[in-house]
């Protein structure tokens, strides 16, 4: 498993049939954490100078477990060499995680996990489910 920052996802970044799991994250304190125990692939100079990590401008191929911190810049443009966010501005952080395993169509309802042992494996990766319907979540305990 692997653990990522970036400030963008994009199927460009999964190259094998998957499910991806994406959860809005709101608790600082998980993020900072998990901020601190990525690897950066920032592309963006100034937002990196902003969150204070790496700027690293390269491509990466998410596979089977792997997570995927995104950190979604909301607001005008930032200006060049910004050390701050502008007033109008805000950074959102999303969980992706990549689940390779086996998924099927029920008659009625949505798409639903179908391989034995989901929930022991996922958790392994630090993404758990409960019910079958993928959600990631990331414990940090």
């Amino acid at each position: 498993m692997s653990l990522y920052l970036s400030n963008a996802f994009s199927l460009n970044m999964i190259n094998e049939s998957c499910s991806i799991s994406i959860i809005k994250m709101n608790d600082q304190e998980k993020i900072d954490s998990i901020k601190n125990n990525a690897k950066s692939i920032i592309g963006h100079v100034d937002l990196a100078r902003i969150l204070q990590v790496p700027y690293n401008r390269s491509s990466v191929i998410l596979s089977e477990g792997d997570i995927l911190l995104v950190a979604q810049y909301k607001g005008s443009r930032l200006p060049e060499g910004a050390t701050k966010l502008p007033e109008d501005s805000t950074i959102e952080f999303f969980l992706v995680c990549v689940h390779c395993i086996p998924i099927s169509f029920k008659t009625h309802g949505p798409l639903v996990m179908n391989s034995l042992g989901f929930n022991q494996r996922i958790s392994k990766l630090g993404c758990i489910s409960e019910t079958h319907e993928s959600f990631c979540s990331l414990d940090l305990n």
